[in-house]
């Protein structure tokens, strides 16, 4: 038996304080990850700091190892977004972003742990689409996350596994019915979707892909121990920070 803990926070929404990124830090301590789903930052679609978010220095405090990008997170301007994105020093992750210059962040990550490869994709809901007029001055913008998700899984799949388990997690801010979509199109090849966006509370299976999100706005984060052999989840609790 292998085992993963897993800390899963989403749309903290700048309710990060120090109390709180200490108590994360704590879980992390304990966990093998610490991941979260989007949209932990202040700033909206059109305004931003150009000194950056302070939402980010806690999350380095707290020692996050991937975050999602969520809409909080997007700009269409390349230097707007570079400045939401800037105090991070941990990576962002997301799949379907098209960028009229360099990339700002990856696809995926990949975390050896234990006797597992551990791939945590991000995939991002769309704020600006190629159809949109607005694409023609945006320096970056997204396309369907369901079928990148599609390309992803595909890819990964198809690198060489060094003789370890495979895990493939998807780090989503797309909303619980597009995660359920993406669960029923897959059939079981991601092993977990974390997910944010909705606001939900939930804990689920589709199509043997569980799918989990953990609120909003730093009530409390999810911690779940995932088995890499039997892949299922053996322990899920909501804990207040």
């Amino acid at each position: 038996m292998s085992l993963i803990s897993i800390v899963h926070t989403g749309d903290l929404h700048n309710s990060l304080n120090a109390k709180k990124a200490d108590r994360l830090r704590a879980l992390r301590l304990e966990a093998d990850l610490l991941l979260d789903s989007g949209d932990a930052i202040g700033s909206g679609n059109v305004f931003f700091n150009p000194f950056g978010e302070r939402a980010q220095s806690l999350m380095n405090r707290a020692r996050y190892d991937a975050a999602a990008v969520g809409n909080r997170e997007y700009h269409v301007n390349r230097y707007a977004m570079k400045c939401k994105l800037m105090r991070a020093r941990f990576p962002f992750v997301s799949a379907n972003y098209c960028w009229s210059e360099g990339r700002m962040f990856d696809e995926y990550e990949l975390f050896v742990i234990k006797n597992a490869e551990v791939y945590v994709f991000g995939l991002s809901n769309v704020n600006v689409s190629r159809d949109m007029k607005v694409s023609r001055y945006a320096h970056q913008y997204q396309t369907d996350p369901a079928d990148r998700a599609e390309h992803m899984v595909l890819e990964i799949e198809q690198r060489p596994s060094r003789e370890y388990t495979r895990v493939i997690i998807a780090l989503t801010h797309v909303g619980l019915e597009t995660d359920k979509e993406i669960a029923r199109r897959l059939e079981g090849r991601i092993d977990l979707i974390l997910g944010g966006h909705s606001h939900d509370v939930c804990y689920g299976t589709v199509q043997g892909t569980h799918i989990v999100h953990s609120g909003s706005r730093g009530q409390f984060a999810t911690r779940l121990i995932y088995d890499t052999d039997t892949k299922k989840i053996t322990s899920l609790e909501r804990i207040d920070i």
